[in-house]
């Protein structure tokens, strides 16, 4: 969505957050219906995930401009197709909403949801997707899907799906001397990483899927770059309890599922 600046002292440096697929694959919507393309007069920003037949799940800071802006009569939902540009069923957003706690500086509870107007009505190539109660264990197999950038330097988006599968990185692991991020990885974040393999920018707000269970785990929120060697994907944890509070006071239903 677009390019943050953060000054962090722990790196000792400025550093270029790129909200966050590189060297994935190209999906059918028909494997990942829960995919959504969030866009802006037309265009597509952010990626998204069903979680009720008129409420989708993104990330915090492809919403709050047009917060500020009051500009929810600009912002449409496509679900339903394997390309943001075409098929599938476009809604136009009623409300959208953020975390009270969110802060773009650290990026703590990165999380918003867009409610329609109007009901998605399901099918093969429109689902929705359930949130975890508990987070997988480290290195468990995640996927990442979206229309984002294929490279850091590429400056055109796909017009077709991406696919891309990680590991899981508990926040201590991501916290490790092994990954350059040290006390950077704050509550409300998690990790998934892969050799030369990343979400990038346009993925925000996509969905974090563990691959053997098929729940939601994470949001697509931040990283350095797009797959640089240690420097992991950050996510929003969806299992952090001032998340699962936000959610359940849009969503009471949501989380009352057996797993």
């Amino acid at each position: 969505m677009f390019r943050l600046i953060v000054a962090l002292s722990v790196l000792s440096l400025a550093l270029g957050l790129e909200d966050r697929i590189v060297n994935g694959k190209t999906a059918s919507i028909s494997e990942y219906p829960y995919q959504v393309s969030i866009q802006k007069y037309n265009s597509h920003f952010c990626g998204g995930s069903i979680l009720k037949d008129d409420l989708i799940l993104t990330a915090a800071h492809c919403l709050v401009d047009v917060i500020q802006k009051d500009e929810v009569d600009t912002i449409t939902v496509r679900a339903g197709s394997s390309h943001w540009d075409e098929g599938g069923v476009v809604k136009n957003a009623e409300w959208i909403s953020i975390h009270p706690n969110f802060r773009p500086q650290p990026m703590v509870y990165d999380v918003g949801l867009v409610k329609t107007i109007g009901s998605f009505v399901f099918s093969n190539l429109i689902k929705p997707i359930a949130l975890t109660r508990v987070l997988p264990p480290l290195y468990e197999p995640v996927v990442v899907t979206g229309w984002g950038r294929l490279s850091e330097s590429e400056s055109n988006l796909p017009k077709t799906l991406q696919a891309v599968e990680l590991e899981f990185l508990t926040p201590e692991k991501c916290r490790s001397p092994h990954f350059g991020y040290a006390s950077a990885i704050m509550t409300s974040m998690i990790c998934a990483d892969g050799p030369y393999k990343d979400s990038c920018q346009g993925d925000s707000g996509g969905p974090l899927v563990e691959v053997d269970t098929n729940v939601q785990i994470g949001v697509v929120s931040w990283g350095l770059g797009c797959a640089k060697r240690g420097f992991p994907g950050i996510y929003c944890d969806l299992t952090d309890p001032n998340v699962v509070s936000y959610l359940r006071s849009k969503v009471p239903n949501l989380y009352n599922y057996e797993q």
